[in-house]
């Protein structure tokens, strides 16, 4: 009697770190090493494709978060309003192309004291059942980057964009 396949809740990710290349560099790697690992794993669907980007902003201190995000954290007063840290964490879903986004922001602890880390995750999903080969799957991807790139440029303000330009 043949063995049932295990069900893989965790297949494999690509992670880049810093210095950074381009989508297409980064993408064509991952997709390259995807082929091996169905190659060898041979799973039975995929339910889950992500495009996931966690972006540094190392942003001068002290600082007014409305300056550089498009949605900072609002303290109504007489509540302090100097922020120490913060974490707001958001789920949307895109209609369009079924697939939805978890937005986290966040202050990290700052190494420098002139600079203040702010995080801006952004993991942009979508859930289905689609067979491992299917050559729909790069459009799916681009479209999951799409949707990641809007979130992220409307998530900073035109300043933020200047700063890294």
């Amino acid at each position: 009697m043949a063995k049932p396949r295990e069900h893989l809740s965790r297949a494999p990710t690509y992670n880049k770190l810093e210095p950074y290349t381009t989508w297409e560099e980064v993408f064509s790697e991952a997709y390259r090493l995807w082929h091996l690992y169905i190659e060898s794993a041979k799973p039975l669907d995929v339910t889950r494709l992500a495009v996931r980007y966690i972006n540094r902003l190392r942003l001068p201190a002290p600082v007014q978060l409305s300056k550089y995000l498009a949605a900072p954290p609002v303290l109504p007063p007489p509540i302090p309003q100097t922020i120490r840290e913060f974490l707001t964490r958001v789920v949307v879903f895109e209609s369009e192309h079924n697939s939805s986004a978890i937005i986290t922001q966040a202050v990290e602890a700052a190494l420098d004291p002139t600079l203040t880390p702010v995080l801006l995750d952004i993991d942009a999903f979508r859930e289905a059942t689609i067979a491992p080969g299917d050559p729909l799957m790069p459009q799916m991807f681009e479209e999951l980057r799409r949707l990641k790139n809007d979130i992220f440029f409307a998530s900073i303000t035109e300043h933020t964009v200047e700063m890294y330009a």
